[in-house]
C-alpha cells in the first residue's frame, strides 16, 4: 500500500483462493464425446481410482487437430508439471499407467492447435490388448474336407 499522506486506523483485508476450475468427471469407460478447444485451450477433467487397479488408460481419439494430453496423481497437471504426457501431432493420444495410486487422477486437455470432434475415454482395469495377428496357417479349420 502505498499513501500520499500519512494515515492511520486503516485495515487491509484480502482473500486468496486457491482453486482453480473445477474438472469433469471421467467414469471409467463411459466416453465423453464431440470437445472442441481453440490454440492454446486448456480443458480439464479427472477420474477416480479404487485400490487394486491393474492399470489406468486414458485416451483421446476421433476428430481434427492436435490436442496434447496431460496426467498428474492428486492435481491438475499443466503444460510444464505433469506426470505423463502424449503430445503426438493428431487428436489421437494415449497415457497408459501401471498398478496406479488409489485416489483421484487428473486430466489436462491443451489444443496444441485448434481441435474438434474428439473424444476423451479414461478405463481403469487391464491395459487394452495388443493386436493379433495369425498367420493364415494358425487359422482354425472351420470346414474340413471329407476323407
Amino acid at each position: 500500500m502505498h499513501g500520499y499522506k500519512a494515515y492511520s486506523g486503516v485495515t487491509l483485508l484480502a482473500t486468496v483462493s486457491a482453486s482453480g476450475p473445477t474438472p469433469t468427471v471421467l467414469q471409467s469407460g463411459v466416453p465423453i464425446t464431440g470437445i472442441s478447444g481453440a490454440q492454446g485451450s486448456l480443458t480439464y477433467y479427472k477420474i477416480t481410482v479404487t485400490s487394486g487397479i491393474p492399470n489406468l488408460t486414458i485416451t483421446t481419439s476421433g476428430g481434427t487437430g492436435d490436442v496434447d494430453l496431460y496426467v498428474e496423481f492428486g492435481s491438475q497437471p499443466s503444460t510444464s508439471s505433469y506426470g505423463y504426457r502424449s503430445w503426438t501431432n493428431t487428436a489421437s493420444e494415449i497415457v497408459q499407467v501401471a498398478t496406479p495410486t488409489a485416489g483421484d487422477w487428473y486430466i489436462t486437455l491443451h489444443g496444441y492447435a485448434a481441435y474438434s470432434g474428439v473424444t476423451l475415454t479414461g478405463t481403469l482395469g487391464l491395459p487394452p490388448a495388443p493386436a493379433r495377428v495369425l498367420a493364415a496357417s494358425a487359422q482354425p479349420n472351420l470346414y474340413k474336407a471329407k476323407e
